[in-house]
């Protein structure tokens, strides 16, 4: 089983974490009585970010006799699904974004809404202005995002969801779309703006926004952290946070290669979504400063 990761991937730190996934997987297969041992090989392979390394990665463990290639970063999937169609006997497993593809191709996507409807009741419980903001790069499942966090905002408020609803009693969920890497004069002036006009909860999504994360509790502001528990490095004013764990997902697929059940459809699906319950997406235990009812 070889493991492509990109250089994204490694700046976050998560080769470490997906390295752990892949232990973690053979202590569950061992756990299970079954004895991967030498008849198993893992392999990571790092900085895959172009389709010309990805060719070069690939035709190494067509040599090696691999049977199954797993990549975790969008930035693959397009290189990756046309390799399963060149290499029909080889299985390929992509993590985090759902295509369709041959039989030897299987695509697994985290459903995040959950943890974004659950932490933006947190927010929700926590916000003294009623105006929470919630700053991301442009994606259509942002504005989903946007549309859960409305909905678990006013559950943790205590607002009935209804039409008839005044507008002065909801809290507001405004988004700030459009950014990118780099942006950063222009998300200064953003957050500085959604704080002069009463927001006093930030949330973001994507890589980027920890800069936003940083603007907003100089400016005194409350924020949900993303990708890791950031409550351990900011202290209570991260109210909760969000991130994803593969190891689960990591583990499985290890153990469907092992018994030889990669193209069992009843077994593992050819497009499959992982939700809170099966502890792929995360949400970190809240602050002390969220009230009771938000914490329950």
């Amino acid at each position: 089983m070889a493991l492509f990761m990109d250089d994204n991937m490694m700046d976050l730190g998560k080769g470490y974490l997906v390295n752990k996934a892949m232990i973690y997987g053979r202590k569950l297969l061992e756990d299970k009585g079954l004895d991967p041992g030498d008849s198993m090989e893992t392999k990571n392979f790092f900085f895959v970010n172009t389709e010309e390394i990805f060719a070069a990665r690939l035709e190494e463990v067509l040599k090696e006799n691999y049977t199954m290639v797993m990549t975790i970063s969008t930035l693959q999937r397009d290189a990756a699904l046309a390799a399963a169609y060149e290499h029909p006997t080889m299985h390929f497993v992509h993590v985090g974004s759902v295509s369709d593809g041959p039989d030897n191709y299987i695509a697994i996507e985290r459903r995040t809404y959950e943890s974004w409807y659950v932490a933006s009741i947190v927010a929700g419980a926590t916000t003294v202005t009623k105006k929470i903001c919630f700053i991301s790069p442009p994606s259509s499942k942002n504005f989903i995002r946007l549309n859960q966090m409305h909905f678990g905002a006013q559950i943790g408020a205590g607002v009935p969801i209804q039409t008839d609803t005044p507008l002065e009693t909801r809290v507001q969920v405004m988004g700030m779309f459009g950014l990118q890497n780099g942006d950063w004069e222009r998300m200064h002036v953003g957050v500085e703006r959604l704080y002069k006009f009463g927001c006093d909860v930030l949330a973001y999504n994507g890589e980027f926004g920890a800069e936003a994360e940083n603007i907003a509790l100089g400016l005194g502001m409350n924020a949900i952290g993303f990708d890791r528990d950031e409550r351990l490095v900011f202290g209570e004013r991260i109210l909760t946070s969000i991130a994803e764990s593969w190891d689960n997902v990591i583990a499985m697929v290890m153990e469907h290669s092992y018994r030889g059940t990669l193209t069992d459809r009843t077994a593992l699906k050819h497009r499959e979504w992982y939700g809170l319950e099966t502890g792929v997406p995360v949400i970190y235990d809240p602050s002390f400063k969220v009230p009771k009812l938000g914490r329950q």
